[in-house]
């Protein structure tokens, strides 16, 4: 009784919490029974379960009517999370041509999945329904790739529910629960792909997928594996699954069917009807293929996949030691950044429009000796160029097609042949749009620059230390707070008014680089920060000062997308900020308001990264993150939009020869879960900050930054304990405070 009554007062709390943020869209979320909760803000469905442990994130289709299937996208390591593949635009494109949703899981162990992880994948869909939107996802059937444990995951859904599976790809996994497939599973389509040289799986995981398609392709198993020249990675596996899931849809999804009317009758496919390949030809140069009917081999021993296109594309992935790549020269292929088995999943691929003419390059550096190259989506035929011309074809994209898969096929005078590692990417249809229409924010309050209430009393506040805990913030009469400007190019006069002996942060190197990082005391003095709190009415003031002998630019190029190196690969100020202090925080009656178990991050916490820039290349932007039921996301405003739809205003400022400012105005409508107006003094507020500093090469080897490891590292200065809340999972989670203190005094 008690727990339940604490898991309606956490919806109570989630729901006022939705209705404080500066957004039109909150979401509808609902308790059920067992205290489980599932969501609905107008785009997505999210599922938690009571123990905060496995979630969904499911994104629906806007407008369409039914929602035919689902992709499935496992995760990496027992506690990865995919959830991000739900928000991708470039699968989403792709979903959208098919009446597809798109889901990503989190806390999903694949060896588990079949004996219970599936089972509450499917639950969740059923109580998605309950909610009314969209009764038919009750019943939908799935596609579904993962990598690493994800894989396993695949494995476990496709023999949990094979009914449901139109097709999958287990990839870099060999984790099989149950040991034997079921009978019915062997009736969906599918490929297991090994890494030869995975450290991970090993030669015991390896030999563990050949037996077991030596003991189910006897059986009829429309199934197939490779081992693909590669370590731990998606290599080509991705690729080859996006044209599984357009051909498999095709051949198997009823022209009738409607989810609206009960499960999905799959259409059963036939093993005579497919296409069959030479698992023992994998390194002879080109994968031996051929039609089912043709093919001269034993058939058992053979590998089975759907149909030629398949077939091609198969021997293009598994062929070992292939001389020959690919690239289109209007657009790169999407790699996945998701490498650690502990967060491992892909993205889409590019996104193209139909009609759009793209020209094939073909790579020849490592077989000069061809005469005739061919180039091939699946098995259809592009184009072909023969010896003494470039090795490139023009083509002009079909709208019929869904998913194009590049090959090329290179015969040399003895007629001997060669090809490459496939590519994908998408045709999207431009009268779909895969973008819900919410409404977006705009704030309506102006700033008053009215001063704080504290004017002319007297208040006292922590002793000034800068090494410790707190970060006092010093109250503004409203002359001072109106000397604040984000356009001015200078620092606000008022912070001259915190003089060394008044409270202040100092972060240093040597007391506060993340224990990874790659700083040299001897070698520089780079990179130190210095942070100042004040507050009005209106709201907080933060001023960070910083050395660094060398500014990174921010590539605007990416502010409109998810890419990581968007906030990783440059010079960034990075805060976490909530409305709460550290002890209600840490209460354990408040520890169902934590986003995972496995980092300080809570319900009411917000997350900004802002990049420095340079003078002649400033930011437009910043990522702000927070609580997106149950998850931590993070969306990018341009300082134009995030001032008028948020109240934030911020200012990069360039004060001396390796050294620069920034300075940001939060509303206190926008901190942490917001507060309707100035707090009282002595209230504290969960605050921490960073810098990451992304100067590749400087002092040290190159491919290291002085924050530390690859360039993909997100290392650097961070205030409390070296770490922050994403890397504490212990009071008191790596947070520091905020302390509305005395007034300025003008000397």
């Amino acid at each position: 009784m008690k727990t339940r009554f604490i898991k309606n007062l956490f919806l109570l709390v989630i729901a006022i919490l939705l209705q404080l943020y500066p957004s039109s869209v909150t979401a509808d979320i609902n308790v059920l029974a067992n205290g489980d909760m599932v969501s609905w803000d107008g785009q997505y469905y999210d599922y938690r379960d009571a123990e905060g442990v496995k979630m969904i994130k499911l994104w629906i289709p806007p407008n369409t009517n039914p929602i035919r299937g689902v992709f499935i996208s496992g995760h990496g390591g027992g506690g990865g999370d995919s959830r991000n593949f739900a928000r991708d635009e470039n699968i989403r494109a792709f979903a959208m041509r098919l009446g597809f949703s798109v889901a990503g899981l989190h806390n999903f162990p694949g060896r588990r999945v079949y004996n219970e992880g599936a089972k509450v994948f499917f639950y969740a869909l059923d109580e998605f329904a309950k909610l009314g939107h969209h009764p038919e996802v009750a019943h939908l059937p799935f596609v579904m790739y993962g990598s690493s444990n994800g894989g396993a995951s695949t494995y476990g859904f496709v023999n949990y529910a094979p009914e449901r599976a139109i097709c999958f790809l287990a990839n870099v996994s060999a984790g099989y629960n149950p040991a034997e497939p079921v009978a019915e599973a062997l009736k969906v389509p599918g490929i297991h792909i090994i890494g030869k040289f995975d450290a991970l799986i090993g030669q015991r995981g390896i030999d563990r997928t050949d037996e077991m398609i030596q003991s189910v392709r006897p059986k009829g198993a429309l199934w197939s594996w490779a081992l693909e020249l590669k370590g731990h990675e998606d290599g080509a596996s991705f690729d080859v699954y996006m044209k599984l899931v357009e051909q498999a849809v095709s051949a198997r999804y009823p022209k009738k069917g409607d989810p609206r009317n009960g499960p999905i009758k799959l259409k059963e496919l036939k093993e005579k009807d497919g296409w069959l390949v030479d698992l023992d030809s994998w390194g002879n140069g080109l994968t031996h293929v051929d039609s089912y009917k043709n093919y001269n081999g034993d058939k058992l021993n053979a590998g089975w996949v759907l149909n030629k296109n398949m077939a091609y594309v198969y021997r293009s992935m598994a062929t070992h030691h292939n001389p020959l790549s690919l690239k289109v020269r209007e657009f790169d292929r999407t790699f996945n950044p998701h490498t650690d088995p502990g967060t491992m999943f892909s993205l889409g691929g590019p996104v193209a429009k139909p009609g759009e003419e793209i020209t094939i390059v073909c790579n020849t550096e490592n077989h000069p000796d061809w005469k005739k190259i061919e180039f091939f989506n699946g098995a259809d035929k592009l184009g072909e160029v023969k010896s003494g011309n470039p090795p490139q074809i023009k083509t002009e994209l079909g709208a019929q097609n869904q998913v194009y898969c590049l090959t090329a096929l290179a015969t040399d005078e003895s007629g001997n042949q060669r090809t490459c590692a496939p590519m994908h990417f998408f045709v999207k249809d431009p009268s779909l749009k895969w973008h819900a229409d919410l409404p977006k924010s705009v704030r309506t309050s102006p700033k008053t620059n009215a001063g704080s209430k504290n004017v002319g009393q007297v208040v006292s506040c922590t002793s000034p230390d800068p090494v410790d805990s707190v970060l006092v913030a010093y109250g503004l009469n409203a002359k001072q707070e109106g000397q604040f400007s984000a356009h001015d190019d200078k620092i606000s006069e008022f912070w001259k008014l915190i003089g060394k002996n008044m409270d202040h942060v100092k972060l240093t190197q040597r007391r506060n680089a993340r224990e990874d990082a790659a700083f040299n005391f001897v070698l520089t003095h780079d990179c130190n920060m210095t942070v100042k709190a004040a507050y009005g009415a209106d709201g907080i003031y933060l001023l960070f000062e910083i050395n660094d002998d060398n500014d990174v630019a921010w590539p605007n190029k990416f502010v409109a997308t998810e890419n990581e190196q968007f906030y990783l690969n440059f010079d960034v100020i990075d805060m976490l900020i909530d409305s709460r202090s550290i002890e209600e925080i840490s209460s354990p009656e408040n520890k169902d308001m934590f986003v995972s178990r496995s980092f300080g991050l809570t319900t009411t916490t917000r997350q900004y990264q802002i990049a420095c820039g340079t003078e002649k290349e400033r930011p437009s932007g910043f990522k702000r993150a927070l609580f997106d039921p149950w998850d931590f996301h993070s969306t990018y405003f341009t300082f134009a939009d995030a001032k008028k739809q948020l109240g934030i205003e911020v200012e990069n400022i360039k004060t001396a020869p390796f050294h620069k400012a920034q300075e940001v105005f939060i509303p206190w409508s926008e901190y942490g879960s917001g507060f309707q107006s100035e707090p009282d003094t002595g209230t504290r507020m969960a605050f921490t900050a960073g810098f990451n500093d992304r100067d590749e090469g400087e002092h040290f080897p190159p491919g290291v930054t002085s924050s530390g490891g690859s360039i993909k590292a997100s290392n650097g200065l961070r205030w409390i304990g070296k770490t922050d809340p994403w890397g504490s999972s212990k009071p008191t989670y790596a947070w520091g405070e905020i302390e509305i203190g005395a007034m300025l005094v003008i000397r």
